[in-house]
């Protein structure tokens, strides 16, 4: 779980999260996410072996983010 926040503090975190559950440099990631503008290349950033799925019906329902 990470706090509400920009997508590289939370994606910090959640690499954190993942080291201390073992997460290694040949871990593969897979994320499943909304269409969040800018989501996708946050998490690419802290984890480099990332499949990401996009959700249709989370993108679908979710408003948009205003930053």
């Amino acid at each position: 779980m990470a706090l509400m926040d920009k997508y590289p503090a939370v994606v910090e975190q959640l690499v954190s999260a993942a080291i201390d559950q073992g997460m290694g440099e040949e871990t593969e990631v897979t994320a499943v996410a909304d269409g969040g503008n800018g989501l996708r290349e946050a998490l690419e950033v802290g984890f480099p072996n990332l499949k990401f799925i996009l959700d249709h019906e989370v993108a679908l329902r979710a408003p948009l983010r205003k930053d």
